[in-house]
């Protein structure tokens, strides 16, 4: 065998040996794979839906396994599968690995459907709606859903609405071009006239009455007839519109008038319609017209009038006056307006316009009187009045009774006449108590009670914190001044009391505004008011004391006050809610006790001089402290029962309060 023989068959013997063992190889194997396959259980599948489970292609992305027989055997912990089906979106997952033997659920999510509908005509003002619900409004619709079955509508003022139903399966694609018909509602037209001319979007299309469909949408309408003023509309007419109707009333062609009137200052009526002077005015051509000018003094004019077409005339009214002759009486002399414009003295005799005027009757110190009157042509008219004062006005209108911002009841006195103090011969009497022989001339109002807790609150925080219902007490003669300021701005009053930065700078006596009573008329209330004669006590002149006639220093003082009233009871041992006795011969409450009060004037201890008469006295000018007056509940001796009692002090105590006061007539008008 040469050489090359030899080559050949070591070649042949190499290649039986490389398939045999190729062969062995397989059938190993396939016998490992087998036992694999015995020993392994694997992970089925199920695919969502059913119905595409045979086209679903199921694929190792990661980890190292393989699918046999509709399930996954991994070599490898948790290898990634894909799972992709025409139509429908690619799934990726792991599987993991205590899912051997069992199932996978794969639930595959479909492509959207897509909708694509150009209609024609295109109008951008399409709305569309899908299931009853709007989706868009637009032209056309791009528009993607879940694959289903829907309705879709597609709606247009002007068109017929149009409603399709679609079914639309994964990743379906739908285009149409839907047609939409105009609608077309009856359009009616009448005019007054028949015969007028209707031409809509500038083209002619009949006469009226008209009846005729036509398209939807806006159009503009014009209506013409010879000898008459046009008429343009714009009518809209929408695909919820059947039936639109117009009516219309034609005005002949305008012609105008210029009306100038003397006097100016008139009511102008033309046709019954104000019109104004002067101006132009737009009417009817080829109708008659009825004018009518008028004004107060002077006789009216009317007439009529035609006007041509494109006429305009100017017409001119003079107005012819009349006098009336009025006269003025008045008692006593005073000046004479007539409408706010002073024309003389009384007596006066005027001629002036037959009209309605408002005469006013005016003199310094007495109430003005107004008096509107019709003067008239055919007779004189005469104003004959008696002015009363001033403070007799007032006086006559003034009520008896009224509630102030503050909440007191403020009841009006006519005061006269009495004497103050007490003579040396009266039991109790104090070297102090001088005897003035005193008129008061002004009638005041005072406050029925004592200025409670929670009145003297609205103002300022009370010293003490008690029933609202109590005498407010423990304020100074200062900060009572100061509440009576405070009341008086809460009604726009002039103030009392000159009040800088906390001193007391004096007082005018001419302000309106609220004060506490003077001393004076505090004990005449007292012991004067209402009375036949004056008093020594405010019950009377009898020394036993009436029961229930006040809250004084009663049994229940004993051990408390220095002295107290035997055998005497009023129920309370300390302050009174105000108002809880009852009313006073003066028509007020407590003066006789519960409280002592401030009043207004300074405390001094000069006598009067023989003969002294005082006339509305608010006493002295200065001083070192203020008068108080009054039993209170620590009050048990007959000196200090008696309303002559008085004295003197600078700072609040728990026994002192007061009362407001004020003069019905003040300021310029306070004598």
């Amino acid at each position: 065998m040469n050489p090359f023989d030899q080559q050949l068959a070591a070649a042949r013997r190499r290649q039986k040996i490389t398939i045999l063992a190729g062969m062995i190889s397989v059938i190993l194997f396939v016998a490992a794979l087998g036992a694999f396959l015995a020993v392994s259980k694997g992970t089925a599948f199920v695919i969502r839906p059913v119905a595409i489970a045979p086209q679903t292609e199921v694929s190792v992305v990661a980890g190292t396994a393989f699918i046999f027989q509709d399930k996954l055997y991994a070599l490898t912990r948790n290898p990634t599968v894909s799972f992709t089906a025409p139509h429908y979106k690619p799934l990726t997952t792991q599987v993991p690995e205590d899912l051997e033997g069992k199932s996978l659920e794969v639930v595959l999510e479909p492509l959207p459907a897509r909708i694509a509908a150009a209609p024609t005509p295109a109008h951008a003002e399409t709305k569309w709606y899908l299931d009853g619900a709007i989706l868009e409004i637009g032209a056309q619709l791009v528009h993607e859903v879940r694959p289903g079955t829907y309705q879709l509508k597609m709606d247009h003022p002007y068109f017929r609405p149009e409603e399709v139903s679609l079914t639309l399966g994964p990743g379906e694609d739908l285009v149409f071009e839907p047609k939409m018909e105009p609608h077309r509602p009856w359009f009616s037209v009448e005019t007054e006239e028949d015969g007028a001319q209707v031409i809509v979007n500038g083209l002619y299309i009949g006469d009226t009455p008209l009846e005729t469909q036509m398209a939807a949408g806006l159009h503009e309408i014009l209506i013409e007839r010879k000898g008459y003023q046009p008429i343009r509309d714009q009518v809209e007419m929408t695909n919820r519109d059947e039936f639109v109707a117009r009516e219309y009333r034609m005005l002949p062609k305008s012609a105008a008038v210029t009306v100038n009137v003397r006097p100016k200052g008139g009511f102008l009526l033309i046709d019954g319609k104000k019109q104004p002077a002067g101006q132009r005015i737009d009417l009817a051509s080829g109708k008659q017209h009825d004018i009518h000018y008028s004004l107060p003094g002077y006789r009216e004019h009317q007439s009529t009038f035609t006007l041509k077409e494109d006429e305009h005339k100017t017409l001119s009214i003079s107005l012819e006056a009349q006098t009336a002759r009025l006269k003025v009486r008045a008692t006593p002399v005073a000046e004479v307006f007539v409408n706010d414009k002073p024309r003389g003295q009384t007596p006066l005799d005027l001629d002036l316009l037959e009209k309605r005027y408002t005469v006013t009757l005016r003199k310094k110190g007495y109430r003005s009187k107004e008096v509107k009157v019709a003067l008239s042509a055919n007779a004189p008219t005469l104003i004959e009045e008696t002015l009363l004062p001033e403070h007799a006005a007032r006086l006559a209108e003034a009520p008896a009774q009224y509630v102030n911002a503050g909440g007191q009841t403020m009841k009006l006195f006519h005061p006269d006449s009495f004497t103050m103090g007490a003579p040396r011969s009266e039991p109790g009497q104090r070297a102090n108590e001088f005897l003035r022989d005193v008129q008061l001339t002004k009638p005041f109002y005072a406050s029925l009670h004592e200025v409670s807790i929670g009145q003297y609150a609205h103002f300022r925080k009370p010293p003490k914190a008690a029933n609202e219902n109590l005498p407010v007490t423990s304020v100074s003669w200062l900060e009572a001044a100061e509440y009576a300021n405070w009341l008086s701005g809460e009604e726009n009053l002039s103030p009392v009391y000159r009040i800088r930065n906390g001193r007391y700078q004096g007082f005018d006596p001419k302000a309106d505004g609220y004060r506490l009573l003077t001393e004076a008329e505090w004990e005449w209330l007292a012991r004067k008011a209402n009375r036949k004669k004056q008093t020594i006590f405010s019950w009377g002149d009898a020394t036993t004391i009436p029961a229930g006639v006040g809250n004084i220093a009663d049994e229940s003082a004993r051990g408390t006050v220095p002295t107290y009233v035997p055998r005497y009871t009023d129920g309370f041992a300390v302050t009174a809610p105000v108002g809880s006795f009852a009313v006073e011969p003066s028509g007020l409450f407590d003066l006789a006790g519960n409280v002592s009060e401030w009043v207004h004037d300074y405390y001094s201890l000069s006598p009067p001089r023989p003969g002294d008469r005082f006339v509305d006295p608010m006493g002295p000018t200065s001083g070192e402290s203020h008068i108080y007056k009054g039993a209170s509940y620590k009050s048990g001796t007959r000196t200090k029962l008696r309303p002559a009692y008085r004295d003197g002090a600078v700072q609040g105590r728990d026994d002192i309060g007061f009362r407001v006061a004020r003069y019905l007539i003040g300021g310029s008008h306070a004598n």
